[in-house]
């Protein structure tokens, strides 16, 4: 995935390097173990999926660490907080590269099917909408 940001061309790459990274982000308890195991892709796919900018900055900010050019937090802010950006597209693009990518798409896929199934067992649920929906 490629984006145009003030001008440079920003290269960001949803591989097994990026899973691992952005798995590293998040930890949770196993119930069956007890260890702690790392989960932050889920949390942060369920969260694109929502619409939370922070969770987007975090995925694109890992994705762009194994790239020669590299762009900062700080500077993928700004962009989004520019009102000509098209921030919708953005992150409409990283879900779809997430769903195409080898590394992720499996995952993407149940991950999906987990929110319609949570979304079916709630009451009024037609109501209630993702966002961004991947390419599955």
């Amino acid at each position: 995935m490629e984006l145009d940001i003030n001008g440079e061309i920003y290269k960001f790459k949803f591989g097994i390097k990026f899973l691992k990274d952005i798995n590293e982000t998040q930890k949770m308890k196993d119930r069956d173990s007890g260890e702690m195991k790392a989960v932050g892709f889920a949390y942060k796919a369920a969260g694109i999926m929502d619409g939370n900018i922070l969770d987007l900055v975090e995925v694109l900010s890992v994705a762009n660490r194994t790239e020669e050019k590299r762009i900062s937090k700080d500077e993928l802010e700004e962009y989004f907080d520019d009102d000509n950006t098209n921030i919708d597209n953005v992150f409409q693009q990283t879900i779809d590269f997430l769903s195409e990518s080898n590394a992720c798409k499996n995952q993407m896929r149940s991950i999906m099917k987990n929110l319609e199934k949570a979304f079916e067992s709630i009451p009024d649920s037609d109501e209630t909408v993702i966002m961004y929906r991947p390419k599955i």
